[in-house]
């Protein structure tokens, strides 16, 4: 009994031709379809006068001409010149200016000594000093605190002395002296007790109060 044969079995066999039928078939159409040109309409030119000017068509074709450029002239090197090169002085380094220190002065001012003068003693003032309770009261001072030296009190001798002193302005007693010494011991005395007296009223000239010279008579004698 024959087996008959399947038709699917010789498409299988005969589908490589097919194929390569095709891509021919693909190939050409492309080729023919890069190879078409559409066809180029004549192109009309007319003069001013509109007649139509007849364009051959072996025109020869027109090349753009690009400008020749020429390069720049190279830079001539300065000549050497004849004259000595001269170095430059340098620049002097400045040093950094230090700030300046603040000086703060204070101004004190000191009243100038007034000029001495000397103090005028006066002899005879406006006003005379005196002791404290009059002459009254230093006489009995003199007579209470005065003693008699011993050599002249042994040997009976008396005396009477003029004692001079100045009455300063604060009623103190300086520069006590005895106008006419005796000596025997008299002197000595006078002037110790002159020089202990109290503070006296000082003298006044012109409402102001002034050194006076002062002469005080002492008198010794035996009772």
């Amino acid at each position: 009994m024959e087996q008959k044969k399947s038709s699917n079995k010789d498409y299988r066999r005969q589908s490589p031709q097919y194929f390569l039928i095709g891509l021919i078939v693909a190939l050409s159409t492309t080729l023919l379809a890069f190879e078409y040109r559409s066809p180029v309409e004549p192109v009309i030119v007319c003069n001013p006068l509109g007649q139509v000017i007849d364009i051959p068509d072996d025109l020869p074709p027109i090349t753009l001409r690009t400008p020749k450029t020429t390069p720049p002239p190279k830079p001539v090197p300065p000549k050497p010149s004849d004259e000595p090169f001269v170095e430059p002085d340098p620049e002097p380094l400045l040093e950094p200016v230090k700030p300046e220190p603040k000086v703060t002065a204070t101004i004190i001012f000191t009243p100038e000594p007034e000029p001495f003068v000397e103090e005028t003693i006066m002899r005879i003032p406006e006003q005379m000093p005196e002791f404290p309770g009059g002459e009254p009261a230093m006489y009995r001072y003199l007579g209470r605190h005065t003693n008699y030296p011993n050599f002249p009190q042994e040997n009976g001798l008396e005396s009477k002395l003029f004692v001079q002193f100045i009455v300063n302005k604060d009623g103190s007693i300086s520069e006590v002296e005895v106008l006419n010494p005796q000596g025997f011991g008299f002197d000595e005395e006078a002037i110790r007790v002159i020089s202990s007296m109290p503070l006296w009223k000082p003298g006044k000239q012109g409402g102001k109060k002034v050194g006076v010279y002062y002469v005080l008579p002492i008198i010794f004698t035996l009772k």
